[in-house]
């Protein structure tokens, strides 16, 4: 079974990749030279961000000749995904250096029977040698080293990973946890 199933009035599309399916449902879309009432890279993010939130990203556009045109990409492994995410925080997320909040992405390796769940690790500012730097300094050294003294036992912090800098003495690094698939199966059968 494919992730994400994508549809435009007829036609279908199933896909484990989000920007295919994202991607496909904005095609016709942007074929029929229908005006989009925002960039198209906004509209695609928005669609990205609605399917972590709601497993659902809808889209229905006023033609001339057809009337409505609706497109919509539905995350067929929704539930699952956030079972694995409640997973994740009952084995990990403790004492708060590692946090798992419900807009993150969740990402489901068949092939290895496993969840990838991204988290945000606490890095506080000593560890990352920025205590005490001045106002100045360049914000992508800094992410830059937040993220090289990033590590906790259960998270890859992996090449694309990003800081959150605020106002505190300290970041937070985005990293992957993962979960494994029997793990997940054992949350949905407790829940059910």
């Amino acid at each position: 079974m494919q992730r994400y199933s994508a549809s435009i009035e007829s036609t279908h599309l199933n896909s484990n990749n989000v920007a295919v399916a994202i991607e496909f449902a904005f095609m016709a879309v942007e074929q029929s030279g229908i005006k989009l009432p925002r960039p198209a890279p906004a509209m695609k993010q928005q669609a990205e961000q609605d399917l972590i939130d709601t497993g659902r990203a809808a889209f229905e556009y006023p033609t001339a000749n057809r009337g409505t045109l609706t497109a919509v990409v539905t995350d067929r492994l929704f539930e699952s995904a956030n079972q694995a995410r409640k997973k994740a925080r009952e084995l990990y997320a403790v004492g708060g250096e590692l946090e798992i909040s419900d807009d993150q992405p969740v990402k489901y390796d068949s092939e290895k029977d496993q969840w990838l769940v991204e988290a945000w690790i606490w890095v506080d500012a000593e560890s990352a040698a920025c205590d005490d730097l001045d106002d100045d300094a360049d914000e992508d050294n800094i992410e830059t080293a937040y993220i090289a003294a990033a590590e906790h036992p259960a998270a890859e912090i992996g090449e694309n990973a990003r800081a959150s800098l605020g106002d505190d003495p300290g970041a937070y690094v985005s990293a992957w946890i993962t979960v494994s698939g029997h793990d997940v199966r054992q949350q949905q059968e407790a829940c059910a």
